[in-house]
């Protein structure tokens, strides 16, 4: 992955506040078990819930729904592919 850093600002609807992630790694688990190198604490978002990766040439982030419940929304359109791009918006969950 070079130097690229992929940073994603986390909002919970449940609680306030924000976090941030800074992801150095090429590929990232996303969902609500301990193991998750995204660890989201929502009862809706599946233990292995999604995936996101940095691949290619032009390095952009991509993330996968790994056949979860509830899903993944990239910028209000239910998917289970997407490339993302810099302001992009990706719900997990309902």
């Amino acid at each position: 992955m070079s130097d690229k850093v992929v940073v994603l600002t986390v909002q919970s609807m449940n609680a306030s506040g924000e976090k941030v992630f800074r992801l150095h790694k090429k590929r990232a688990v996303i969902g609500s078990a301990t193991s998750s190198d995204l660890k989201l604490d929502d009862a809706s978002v599946s233990p292995v819930h999604a995936i996101l990766e940095v691949s290619g040439i032009d390095g952009k982030p991509v993330v996968y729904d790994l056949a979860s419940e509830t899903g993944i929304v990239v910028n209000g359109k239910r998917t289970v592919q997407a490339t993302l791009n810099p302001s992009d918006k990706i719900q997990i969950g309902p």
